[in-house]
């Protein structure tokens, strides 16, 4: 196998040493590490260790940042990304229904066929967004660990308030930055 070849992203890598130790938090009390034979020189083995600690961190991390994109995409598509074209001068004509659509569209036109400069503006802001939008499961889970012994009412509508915050800057970030 050529390392060259391994096409590993950071950009999933991230957001798995984040959620991770989240996750541990969360869910630790329930798993069995203890069962584990400490004297195989499997589990002995420091170098091992990271590298199971690395692999599993990145599988969590595409998990989070597929969740991340299904979940923050639609919900910045209903109605923040049409608000924040609404009050950019990009503004696309028509109804305000087919604003997301028209705007993925002259992405993917820009990303295809425009010059070099207007191609990497578009890939500048795209990464910004998509820095954004990846943090959405760690902050979820962040937050329902922080806010452990309040209400569950309370719980949720921090959770909602976080989800909000992420959307609406995930949608300026995407057409504004």
């Amino acid at each position: 196998m050529k390392w060259e070849n391994l096409n590993l992203h950071l950009e999933n890598l991230l957001p798995g040493l984040v959620t991770l130790p989240l996750l541990l938090r969360l869910f630790g009390h329930s798993l069995q590490v203890s069962e584990f034979d400490s004297s195989s020189w499997l589990i002995s083995s420091e170098l091992v260790r990271v590298g199971i600690a690395i692999a599993a961190s990145y599988l969590i991390g595409i998990v989070a940042v597929i969740v991340s994109r299904i979940v923050i995409d639609f919900a910045s598509g209903l109605l923040p990304r049409p608000l924040s074209l609404c009050f950019s001068r990009r503004r696309p004509p028509g109804p305000w229904r087919e604003m997301s659509t028209q705007f993925n569209t002259a992405v993917g036109a820009a990303l295809a066929n425009a010059p070099e400069a207007i191609k990497n503006e578009v890939l500048k802001r795209r990464e910004r967004s998509r820095l954004l939008r990846t943090c959405f499961v760690p902050v979820v889970l962040a937050v329902w660990i922080l806010t452990e012994g309040q209400e569950k009412w309370v719980r949720l509508a921090l959770e909602f308030a976080s989800f909000v915050i992420i959307v609406v800057l995930y949608a300026y970030t995407e057409v504004m930055i």
